[in-house]
């Protein structure tokens, strides 16, 4: 059955802890190669369970799973895009070298996740390279707080260039109101004048905050 092969720091999860979460660690089909969250005894994971199928593996399949833990409380979402990436990362260097399925390559993964640690904790960043061909790039995306409810009473005001904002990229709405967002119009006012309905506009400027 499914069992943790490899961690740091050593023992950092217990044995009660994992046989409370194994069955998102070590998933059914449909919930691999996805990102899971997963929260259990005041620690929260966060892995991307992956499936290699060939006929020289045990069962025909390799399982894997190289997860974050950490407290409970804290934001994950700034680590899924890097177990994303570290899932992708992995596949590769198995399908090249079979780096996971050989049991002395494998043994790298210990120093290579202790950098990881590391360094993301300590820079949010790490580069380190596998081997001749392959080299992890890792970074954390800060993540920005949510911006504030806009209501119809308050007045938008560029903080930079207005004419910075006229381009295409923006949706309908938002370059159907830029024109008149002047520093004097409360959000009502634009609403009226520019024929669009309130609360679309209030989400329009939100995006732009």
């Amino acid at each position: 059955g499914p069992s943790v092969s490899l961690q740091v720091p050593e023992d950092f999860i217990s044995r009660e802890l994992f046989d409370t979460i194994q069955v998102y660690v070590i998933t059914k089909p449909e919930l691999q190669n996805k990102l899971i969250t997963v929260t259990a005894m005041e620690k929260k994971l966060i892995g991307c369970p992956v499936c290699i199928e060939h006929k020289k593996y045990s069962r025909n399949a390799l399982l894997f799973n190289l997860g974050f833990v950490c407290d409970a409380r804290a934001k994950a979402c700034a680590l899924e895009p890097i177990v994303k990436k570290l899932a992708g990362y992995l596949t590769t260097l198995e399908l090249e070298s079979g780096f996971i399925s050989n049991e002395e390559s494998k043994q790298k993964l210990v120093p290579i996740m202790t950098i990881l640690l590391e360094e993301l904790n300590a820079k949010g960043k790490c580069t380190l390279p596998i081997d001749e061909s392959n080299t992890i790039h890792l970074k954390v995306i800060e993540q920005r707080p949510d911006p504030p409810i806009v209501q119809e009473y308050d007045v938008p005001v560029f903080t930079q260039d207005k004419d910075d904002f006229f381009n295409s990229q923006w949706d309908l709405t938002t370059q159907q109101i830029l024109p008149y967002i002047d520093g004097f119009r409360h959000v009502q006012k634009i609403s009226a004048e520019a024929d669009v309905e309130l609360n679309l506009v209030r989400i329009a400027v939100q995006n732009l905050l």
